[in-house]
């Protein structure tokens, strides 16, 4: 028996509802997958871009500016932040420090932020990986940029107080917790130079004999266990100084701060 033209009508308003009623929850789905979000969101210091509650992996680099870089050391510090900072993970953190012979005492980053996130790993249903990813530029990456163009050029300066920068970062709000990973980027000739106290220059590089210096006690500090890498920035005036004994000295002066010395990186 034919359909009525009523029938064929009541079976559309049907599809009808059908489609809206598909339409609607679909849409009552990603406002709750948005407000779920929402929730889990962590709140973050907008200075920083840190969590404001909670640890976070921290990576501190400390770039030694007392003595000139050759070509080759400049293009590599720019290679190692950026390969740092491509590496964090979202809302692990960042620190740059330069060492000069003035700021070693209560020393201020140069740069010292989270990482936002950058899109990667943005849902797609309730967030736009484009919008993250501009912010992710505009807060984190050209920031960096910036703070790696300014650290080029390094002159020579009558010290070279090292032990002291490391104690400085060690004893930092966020490096000192044993509960997270911690990472020590050393960019630097390793001859410290503080000529009324101790220097690589005029003492011995003998670990003893530094160890058992009234100096060694005023600077030692704790890195609890986090990791450490020595970029070690040759210098054709330093040939004779720069030898397998230093670098042994500075093996075991990490360890006695509880560092994990992870590589020892020559870089002519």
């Amino acid at each position: 028996m034919p359909r009525t033209l009523r029938q064929k009508r009541k079976d559309k308003d049907r599809q009808g509802l059908y489609v809206f009623g598909a339409v609607i929850a679909a849409a009552l789905l990603l406002v709750g997958l948005y407000f779920v979000a929402a929730s889990n969101r962590i709140a973050t210091d907008p200075n920083t871009l840190c969590p404001e509650t909670g640890s976070y992996p921290h990576t501190i680099v400390l770039v030694d500016k007392t003595d000139a870089f050759t070509a080759s050391q400049r293009r590599l510090l720019g290679t190692v932040i950026r390969d740092v900072g491509a590496e964090l993970k979202q809302f692990e953190k960042l620190s740059i420090f330069v060492l000069d012979d003035q700021n070693f005492r209560a020393p201020t980053p140069s740069f010292a932020l989270c990482n936002p996130g950058d899109g990667s790993e943005a849902n797609q249903l309730y967030e736009n990986p484009r919008k993250i990813q501009a912010k992710f530029e505009a807060t984190f990456g050209e920031p960096l940029d910036r703070a790696i163009e300014a650290l080029a050029m390094a002159e020579t300066a009558p010290r070279s107080p090292i032990m002291e920068m490391i104690e400085e970062v060690a004893i930092r709000e966020d490096m000192a917790g044993a509960a997270r990973p911690q990472r020590l980027i050393l960019f630097s000739d390793m001859l410290q130079h503080m000529p009324s106290d101790y220097s690589q220059f005029q003492d011995p590089v003998d670990f003893e004999w530094f160890e058992a210096s009234p100096y060694a006690a005023s600077v030692k500090t704790n890195l609890g266990g986090a990791s450490v890498e020595i970029v070690y920035l040759l210098h054709e005036d330093y040939v004779k100084r720069q030898t397998r004994r230093h670098i042994i000295f500075w093996e075991r002066y990490i360890r006695w701060i509880s560092g994990d010395l992870q590589e020892v990186r020559p870089v002519r």
